[in-house]
């Protein structure tokens, strides 16, 4: 317990998160205002029609997208 995370707790199944894309009408506005804030190359912002998330993954079965 204690500060340990709870992701060092759970067995490896062979999943690794290939990127996040914050999906937002105003993807240039979004993009902007997380400028600098967030240093991650797995995290893109793309524009869509509303709000949202999409999460890709890889794994032993190859890479599917959520959301």
């Amino acid at each position: 317990q204690g500060a340990a995370h709870p992701a060092d707790r759970l067995p490896d199944v062979g999943l690794r998160l290939v990127g996040l894309d914050l999906v937002h009408p105003q993807a240039a506005g979004l993009g902007a205002a997380l400028a600098g804030l967030i240093d991650d190359p797995r995290l893109s912002v793309a524009t869509g029609p509303q709000p949202g998330l999409r999460a890709r993954l890889a794994g032993p079965a190859g890479e599917v997208m959520l959301g």
